[in-house]
């Protein structure tokens, strides 16, 4: 069962749980915070916490395009306090254990929102799986150099 962004936020503010500036959000650990189903709640957030102050990593399998995320970018107060993670555990065998997100080609796209927007973008590679994601160090390499 999912809340809200509302719900979320709504419940944080009535509970004792000290949220303040110096508080690190993380948003996507757990679920894809990117797809169809969840993107407005996410930018919701995003803009909430943003306002407070707060720093964000937001860990995504999706590719995030420039103009999902114009909104936001005035509410950004320093360089570095939204962080996308592109999330991959494979680059050779996606379709096997990655099914439903974006393909790395265009997964990889988002490395371009630092030099568009700004924003830093991290390659977050988890989960390793045994067999996969160490075969796979040469391709990711290869990714990085270009």
């Amino acid at each position: 069962e999912t809340i809200s962004a509302r719900e979320l936020i709504q419940t944080l503010v009535k509970s004792k749980i000290n949220i303040n500036e110096n508080t690190l959000i993380t948003l996507g650990c757990y679920s894809e915070c990117w797809d169809d189903y969840n993107k407005k709640e996410t930018v919701d957030l995003l803009k909430y916490f943003l306002k407070r102050g707060n720093q964000i990593q937001l860990s995504t399998k999706k590719q995030i395009r420039k103009e999902e995320l114009l909104e936001i970018i005035p509410l950004i107060k320093y360089y570095g306090q939204l962080v996308i993670f592109v999330s991959s555990a494979t680059i050779s065998k996606q379709e096997i254990f990655e099914k439903n997100t974006t393909n790395v080609k265009d997964r990889f796209k988002n490395f371009m929102l630092l030099n568009d927007l700004n924003i830093p973008i991290v390659l977050y590679i988890k989960p390793v799986l045994e067999g996969v994601t160490i075969d796979d160090i040469e391709l990711y390499k290869e990714y990085i150099l270009k």
